[in-house]
């Protein structure tokens, strides 16, 4: 009887040793990131540029918006600016809009609304240089999993972004309010 418990607690370590093992290498490939050439990034076929399902173009939220509601659209905006492997949406990052959401957090009483003021604060001085983190600070609230940002895009790719998902007219104005 004990032969037949230590065998089969013997398969069982075996397979959750072979189990895991593969779980940890998939966990590894979602982390890596598909890079592109400068002439793939010049002729918009960056990975990190191509078209998202579910890009708006306009803000869907006001000053009854819950707190949810407006993590999402943040986390929408930073689309257009973060290097991840899965982003699903996206919404323009102009300044109107952050302006608006903004506004929306400074009347609110959300649980998070300190740390969202700080990052709003920051997009509206047009500082940036943080927005992969402050993508997966938003990300974390919503409970994400996949599509951590692991990175900034190039202008060049944020310019293809824009063009992919929101037209050829939008990145003009774009261009000019930058």
């Amino acid at each position: 009887m004990k032969k037949v418990v230590l065998s089969l607690l013997a398969i069982a370590c075996l397979v959750a040793i072979v189990f895991g093992s593969q779980w940890l290498l998939n966990k590894n490939k979602e982390e890596e990131i598909t890079t592109a050439s400068a002439e793939e990034i010049a002729a918009g076929k960056s990975p990190q540029s191509k078209e998202v399902p579910g890009a708006l173009p306009t803000l869907d939220i006001n000053s009854s918006s819950s707190q949810d509601e407006v993590i999402a659209v943040m986390h929408k905006m930073t689309h257009q600016k973060i290097i991840a492997n899965d982003k699903w949406g996206a919404l323009l990052m102009t300044q109107e809009n952050i302006v608006t959401v903004h506004e929306i957090i400074e009347l609110s009483n959300y649980p998070n609304k300190n740390e969202l003021l700080k990052i709003t604060k920051r997009w509206i001085n047009g500082d940036f240089t943080s927005v992969d983190n402050d993508h997966n600070i938003i990300w974390t609230l919503q409970g994400g999993s996949i599509g951590k940002a692991q990175g900034i895009m190039t202008p060049e790719e944020e310019r293809w972004f824009i063009i992919h998902n929101f037209g050829e007219e939008v990145v003009e104005d774009w261009m000019h309010n930058q």
